[in-house]
This record gives structure tokens, C-alpha cells and sequence, in this order.
């Protein structure tokens, strides 16, 4: 089985949700593009949710059920 690569982790909201709280899952791959739609989002009222892969998007979609989601998709 290949090992997954070591992603940069990114500082998100997850353990700060509130019922209530505007949530959207960023799904990126660009470590430092994932950082400015954070920023940007934050000061547009949304918590942000990160995943760099999309498993982990996926998961934390069932999981926490974001309000919305911007998703960077490369063709292949």
C-alpha cells in the first residue's frame, strides 16, 4: 500500500462551531491558496473547514454539514 504524502496542515475552525455558525468547507490543494480563502472568508462571517485531499473533504462534509463549499478541481 503507497504511503500518503505529508500534507501542510492548515488551522481551521472545527473545534470552534457553534449551532448557527456559517461553515464553508474549503477543498485545496495549494497550501498558501487555502490560507488566503481562509482569510478571506473569515472576514466575509464564515467559519472555514480546510481539506487538502478530497477524503477528507468528504468526511468532513458528514461530518459537520458546511453551509457551503468551494472546491478547486483540476481536470485530469
Amino acid at each position: 500500500m503507497p504511503e500518503r504524502p505529508i500534507v501542510e496542515s492548515i488551522a481551521d475552525d472545527r473545534k470552534n462551531l457553534q449551532p448557527g455558525d456559517a461553515v464553508l468547507l474549503i477543498v485545496e490543494d495549494d497550501v498558501h491558496y487555502a490560507r488566503v480563502l481562509c482569510d478571506l472568508s473569515r472576514d466575509r462571517g464564515f467559519k472555514v473547514l480546510v481539506a487538502t485531499r478530497g477524503a477528507d473533504a468528504l468526511e468532513l462534509a458528514r461530518e459537520y454539514q458546511p453551509t457551503a463549499v468551494s472546491l478547486d478541481v483540476f481536470p485530469a
